[in-house]
């Protein structure tokens, strides 16, 4: 909302002005100056229209400030996680440390200017727990949209500890995370790297939100265990389609 500035004019009057002046309102708006004659002399009353003076008008506005534009970068067609979509480092009693990622452009979202994170969301498709996970935040200089992320990964804020409850299959858990503290500069790639830990000290398990809406840039995956140390494209590493559920928030 802008903010507005009002000018108001109040005028005051002036009592017991000598010989018969005084300021008032003229019928059609002007101001009025009236001349009375001398006594004993017969002589008509004349007005004299004062010219008028331009003045602020009292509803002129000044205008604030322009105010942030809210935007979410979401890549995704649905954020609704699906049963049985996400695709996780695992074995039959535990999954391993991975790392799920999303990259987006600023220009492809519209975004001319620098652009302040206020929330990371994402999905979670079934977690047993404790296993740590955090999220990063930053930017990343390098093609996107191919097979793999081979570019440079600049983190402006890093492990911000997520709480995640415990999720069975349906749940359709969708987590919002606070972020302070990240202004991405205009015409740079933001990037959200969502850190999972190993689940191997308690035969632990994390899978995440994912679908098969469909998206318009790749989700990534690095899972050093499987075999992939440089993170890959998500329906590269599986022959059953997963768009891994990832959006953010903010303002330009």
């Amino acid at each position: 909302m802008r903010g507005w500035l009002f000018l108001a004019l109040v005028g005051c009057a002036q009592a017991g002005a000598p010989n018969g002046f005084g300021l008032g309102n003229h019928p059609d708006g002007g101001n009025q100056v009236t001349l009375d004659s001398p006594s004993g002399i017969d002589s008509p009353n004349q007005q004299i229209d004062a010219p008028m003076i331009d003045a602020p008008r009292a509803d002129a506005a000044i205008d604030g400030p322009p105010q942030p534009t809210s935007a979410t970068l979401d890549e995704n067609s649905s954020d609704t996680p699906v049963m049985n979509t996400g695709i996780s480092c695992a074995n039959s009693s535990y999954s391993t440390a991975e790392s799920y990622y999303r990259v987006f452009p600023l220009n492809m979202f519209g975004v001319s200017t620098a652009f302040t994170v206020n929330t990371v969301t994402f999905g979670v498709e079934y977690y047993t727990g404790p296993i740590p996970v955090s999220v990063d935040v930053g930017t990343y200089t390098g093609t996107v949209g191919g097979a793999q992320l081979t570019g440079t990964f600049t983190p402006i804020v890093s492990n911000i500890a997520v709480s995640v409850p415990n999720t069975a299959e349906g749940d359709n858990t969708v987590l919002n995370v606070p972020i302070t503290g990240v202004t991405i500069p205009a015409g740079k790639q933001l990037y959200v790297e969502i850190d999972v830990g190993d689940g191997s000290t308690g035969d632990y398990f994390y899978y995440p939100g994912a679908n098969t809406a469909g998206e318009n840039q790749p989700s990534y995956l690095k899972a050093s265990q499987c075999g992939d140390t440089t993170p890959a494209d998500v329906t590269t590493l599986s022959s059953d389609p997963s768009n891994t559920i990832i959006r953010v928030t903010g303002t330009y």
